[in-house]
């Protein structure tokens, strides 16, 4: 699609539009949380709202005429497809009372956005619900459009993210587990739980906050390589896996590329607002880091790692839009300076500008997606799912 084609498509000021006022209203929210309750519940309503009615109902998406076609054809006797097993068994639940994929599609849409909103609202006094809507709408929210249960999985791993902030850490570890039979891919998540649990218990780290990134980061890009190298072999002794994931595991590049930098930098954000918070919140925050630096370094190697790492980054949603407002609620002005300090070089940088540069890399984000997967997706020319099921 050309520039000019894009500036001019109504499907893309649509999805603008879309986005805008949504964010609009959860900004308006997150305003009214502390002095009007009721303006805040309003203006949050109509946020979700939005987002949902034009996600239960959208008729576009490359992958839900592939649900469509397993669910009219799956039964209990015969279930169709080769999806993860509690997927499955919530795909013939509905089919027991409808034979129209119609239902099905709305019902996990809605269920998305629903969970979403839940999930933010329940850390509504520990976040700024502004930003954590903002994210999810301009990084997340069209694309699950397409990738339905994924962001089914990822969209239950938010609700349930308060575990996280009550440090109820085996109980959100279970809830992953649970995830996995949803999309695999959760498994990254159990992978994180399991480590952060072993960084936070099982070692007394002596070296300064820089140092324990760079080493980490070190010790991540060894450990890529090594995976990328032998993940075939391992995952060859999994016949099913194997055989459903064989067309991911051809590599689509031989060298690295400058892609990763991008997708990592909000996780840089939240390293640098990290590292005044307490060492679980610190070392938590780390551990996804790591994760997702390892996903999108192997991503260029191996495909499925790369779809991984769209679960894992979601985690961005709570993590920027917590510590944001922990700072908000700790500093008394946004003119104060935060340090940054890596290998001996200190440098300060307004709160304000970080806030500011989060919001631009959004927004960047949202508008580069757009522009190269809005015909590889085919969420273009927006239409009603009635029109087409």
């Amino acid at each position: 699609m050309s520039l000019r084609n894009f500036i001019h498509n109504e499907t893309v000021l649509l999805y603008i539009a879309i986005i805008l006022i949504a964010s609009l209203f959860a900004f308006f929210a997150e305003k009214y949380k502390k002095n009007n309750y009721v303006r805040f519940k309003i203006n949050y309503f109509i946020s979700f709202i939005i987002l949902a009615f034009f996600a239960t109902f959208a008729g576009v998406g490359i992958d839900k005429w592939n649900y469509a076609t397993y669910f009219v054809q799956s039964s209990w006797g015969n279930p169709s497809g080769s999806f993860e097993p509690l997927f499955v068994f919530f795909m013939l639940i509905i089919r027991t009372f409808t034979s129209d994929p119609k239902w099905f599609l709305e019902i996990v849409a809605f269920l998305t956005i629903l969970f979403v909103f839940i999930g933010i609202y329940n850390l509504k006094n520990d976040i700024n619900v502004g930003y954590a809507v903002f994210v999810f709408s301009t990084m997340y929210y069209l694309q699950s459009f397409n990738l339905m249960r994924i962001y089914l999985a990822m969209s239950i791993l938010i609700l349930f993210a308060y575990l996280i902030k009550r440090e109820h850490y085996l109980a959100y570890f279970l809830v992953s587990c649970i995830c996995v039979l949803i999309h695999y891919s959760c498994i990254f998540v159990v992978m994180v739980m399991i480590l952060s649990y072993f960084l936070r218990c099982k070692f007394d780290f002596r070296l300064s906050y820089p140092m324990e990134i760079l080493i980490g980061a070190i010790i991540v890009f060894v450990l890529t390589f090594f995976v990328s190298y032998y993940l075939p072999a391992i995952l060859s002794l999994f016949p099913a896996m194997a055989d459903r994931y064989s067309s991911y595991l051809e590599s689509e590049s031989s060298s690295i590329g400058f892609g990763w930098l991008f997708n990592i930098f909000p996780f840089v954000i939240a390293i640098i607002l990290a590292k005044d918070t307490n060492e679980n919140a610190r070392i938590v925050t780390e551990t996804y880091f790591f994760m997702v630096l390892f996903l999108n370094v192997a991503g260029y190697f191996i495909a499925i790692i790369q779809r991984a790492s769209i679960l894992m980054s979601v985690v961005s949603i709570i993590y920027i839009a917590t510590l944001i407002y922990k700072r908000n609620e700790s500093l008394c002005s946004n003119e104060n300076l935060i340090s940054v300090n890596f290998v001996g070089i200190r440098l300060f940088v307004k709160f304000k500008t970080i806030k500011k540069v989060i919001i631009c890399y959004y927004i960047f984000a949202f508008l580069l997606y757009l522009y190269q997967y809005l015909e590889i997706d085919q969420i273009n020319n927006y239409q009603f799912i009635w029109n087409v099921f």
